[in-house]
């Protein structure tokens, strides 16, 4: 189980141990969210976002987030389901989310960025977890650079709604975003990263679209996160 007193290893550790676990309960989470857009008639044409919940035999709670993948422009059955799969925990400083993005690299969601989300979203959400997953429904996707200042590595990545603010720790394993700002607070530097990330994901897609040895598994993740953006 997450607890305050973990070091950073041991947090790494307890969470891909766990997550051993979880993924066997993906194909059935997959036929369930499958079957609710099924028999709910939900259109083709939805995101429609389900969030479950799962809390293992190492007492850890989960929250895995299903949805139409965004560059499928019609929902095709289990291929177009996007899986983000999140461990959280509260601790003397309050909310922090893990997000598992592959094997040994996590991205860390401090309270902190939840709650200047809810505040410069103007969201009338009171349940910390509600926040958590309106944020992930909404700007679970994004691209992001490197800045270096000062021999540390910052994070600046853009979003549906705005720029996420973080910095790479221990030894580049994981990402920790500390905090938001809306499209309207962005200064116009910030304005200048968001052009050119964009311009350098179309360019990539691009690429990936003319390259003779087509990588159909790259192309879905970068047209994934364009079409979220520009959603």
């Amino acid at each position: 189980m997450l607890i305050d007193t973990m070091n950073s290893k041991e947090i790494m550790s307890e969470i891909f141990k766990d997550w051993t676990a979880v993924k066997k309960s993906i194909n059935r989470l997959a036929n369930t969210y499958n079957n609710q857009r099924r028999k709910g008639n939900v259109s083709k044409l939805s995101n429609y976002s389900k969030s479950f919940e799962i809390k293992t035999a190492r007492k850890n709670t989960w929250l895995l987030i299903l949805s139409k993948a965004p560059s499928d422009d019609k929902y095709k059955g289990m291929s177009s389901i996007n899986i983000c799969s999140l461990i959280y925990f509260y601790g003397r400083l309050g909310l922090r989310v893990y997000r598992v993005e592959e094997e040994g690299h996590l991205t860390i969601y401090n309270g902190h960025l939840f709650t200047r989300y809810k505040e410069r979203m103007d969201l009338n959400l009171v349940e910390p977890l509600d926040i958590v997953k309106h944020f992930f429904i909404n700007n679970g996707y994004s691209i992001g650079k490197i800045v270096i200042r000062e021999g540390r590595e910052y994070n600046l990545a853009i979003s549906k709604d705005g720029l996420i603010l973080g910095e790479l720790q221990e030894d580049r394993t994981w990402l920790v975003c500390k905090t938001f700002i809306t499209k309207e607070l962005m200064k116009s530097d910030q304005q200048v990263e968001e052009r050119q990330l964009l311009n350098d994901l179309h360019k990539d897609i691009h690429q990936l679209l003319t390259d003779p040895n087509f990588n159909r598994s790259s192309y879905n993740h970068k047209a994934d996160i364009l079409k979220a953006i520009l959603s």
